[in-house]
């Protein structure tokens, strides 16, 4: 069966009739002053127009929109269940992707091994959640719970929508072009929030401790997220200094990345200051080529801060986050509690819900090596991904996760091994391993289940790297 094409759809004269009935829809409004209606109908507008432009467009409005500006439309419609900006942005180019599989006649892309392990945990978390709410483990609150699932479907998702676009070099710089872009802005966030005190960018519909402790939150849910974002964008900024060759553009973009490095630094969690100075030595490791740039600007960069970061920061409270043994102690002693929720419950775990570790660790909680079950107390999540995805989906849960994330490891390490790709493609694989090496990072500290953006942004990138290398492949 012959299927009509998005191009013949667009083409057609029978546009001319809705396009003249939203004219007279808008023109009515204009002549009644209905403001609300005119704005409506150019959102109506601008939403279809979005559609037609595909995919690629859609997903970079998400990428730019999340950390910049959709929190204004999403606090403005926080009112209505189930919809945010986002969600209708995911919705969309999920939508798309349906129907051009549908409409295409190109033989169907089949689903990679990463793909089918994602789709496995997704279907092992629903499975848990389940059990454990028919069983009568855990009292679901159902709105909640799928908002919790939800957030492992969209940021997987990131892979599987990468994959599906043909990406060229240019297509790639015009990605961490944009990404720098956005990690300026968020360190003009971290600024406006730090120095000049202002919440403009906290979103009123979530609850943002971090905020009120003096770090950099941004329009995230806390700053361990912030951090990790910027951190991410960090890495893929310096893969875009690699591949550049103007003096000109060179020195911009050091001066962008060193910005972005200030939005990491205000984050004041030690999770991302860890991820990113490991990430930069395997960097260091494994391009020559700015080697000797970042161990220059790395060596002005802390000096300088040692000379003028105390005029600006109270560095007792930077002194106070290296020191500070409490979160240690609630990590190992909740650690201990959902290593022995997953040992004792194996194949399910616990209940994939938003509240499942804080509903069963009170029952597993017990001292070790001198550190009391008290510094567990009332702590919902163990900071510890891994930990976390054990003790809510049990070992199947947590295979399934890792072999995630291995299989994708495997895929950009073929392609930064094999002599027939491109070598900016085979750069960008070898930066997409490291990306996902500093996302495992910063895994083991934090939940990393609730963070939707940073998981869709590390997989849409590493999705990137192999679509870009398959791309060149074939070009070649």
């Amino acid at each position: 069966m012959k299927h009509p094409s998005l191009s013949t759809m667009t083409n057609s004269y029978f546009w001319v009739i809705p396009s003249f009935f939203l004219c007279s829809l808008f023109a009515f409004s204009a002549g009644s002053g209905a403001l609300i209606g005119m704005a409506a109908l150019i959102g109506f507008v601008f939403f279809i127009l979005m559609l037609f432009s595909g995919i690629r467009v859609i997903a970079t409005i998400l990428i730019i929109g999340v950390p910049t500006a959709f929190v204004f439309p999403n606090q403005a419609i926080q009112a209505l269940p189930f919809v945010n900006t986002e969600r209708l942005l995911f919705v969309c180019m999920i939508g798309l992707l349906t129907l051009n599989l549908w409409m295409t006649q190109k033989p169907r892309q089949p689903w990679v091994r990463t793909e089918k392990y994602a789709f496995g945990f997704l279907c092992i978390a629903i499975a848990s959640y389940c059990y454990a709410v028919f069983t009568g483990e855990y009292v679901s609150d159902l709105k909640k719970d799928i908002f919790y699932i939800i957030q492992y479907v969209m940021g997987f998702s990131g892979f599987i929508i990468a994959t599906r676009i043909d990406w060229n070099k240019q297509d790639i710089i015009r990605l961490a072009d944009i990404l720098l872009f956005v990690g300026v802005f968020m360190a003009g966030q971290a600024v406006v929030q730090y120095f000049l005190g202002s919440d403009i960018f906290v979103p009123s519909y979530l609850e943002v401790p971090h905020a009120t402790e003096g770090r950099a939150t941004g329009t995230f849910a806390n700053s361990s997220e912030y951090g990790a974002v910027a951190a991410t964008i960090l890495i893929l900024g310096i893969y875009r200094y690699s591949v550049t060759n103007g003096a000109f553009i060179k020195t911009l973009i050091i001066g962008i990345l060193g910005v972005i490095c200030i939005a990491i630094f205000l984050s004041k969690t030690r999770a991302p200051w860890l991820a990113v100075a490991m990430s930069l030595m395997l960097i260091t490791y494994f391009d020559r080529k700015v080697r000797p740039m970042l161990v220059f600007c790395g060596t002005i960069g802390v000096i300088a801060a040692i000379i003028v970061l105390p005029f600006f920061i109270d560095i007792n409270t930077i002194q106070e986050r290296f020191s500070s043994l409490a979160p240690i102690y609630n990590r190992l002693s909740l650690w201990v509690s959902g290593i022995s929720m997953g040992l004792q419950n194996p194949v399910l775990g616990v209940g994939f819900g938003a509240d499942g570790f804080k509903t069963a660790h009170p029952f597993y909680t017990i001292d070790i090596a001198g550190i009391s079950a008290y510094w567990a107390k009332g702590v919902g999540i163990p900071h510890n991904e891994f930990i976390h995805i054990l003790a809510l989906s049990g070992f199947t849960g947590l295979y399934l996760f890792l072999a995630t994330f291995v299989t994708a490891f495997k895929q950009l390490k073929a392609i930064a091994l094999n002599a027939m790709i491109n070598e900016q493609a085979k750069l960008l694989a070898v930066y997409g391993n490291i990306i996902l090496f500093n996302f495992l990072i910063n895994a083991l500290f934090v939940d990393t289940g609730s963070f939707w953006y940073l998981l869709f942004l590390v997989m849409f990138i590493m999705g990137c790297a192999i679509s870009y290398a398959n791309h060149r492949h074939q070009a070649s």
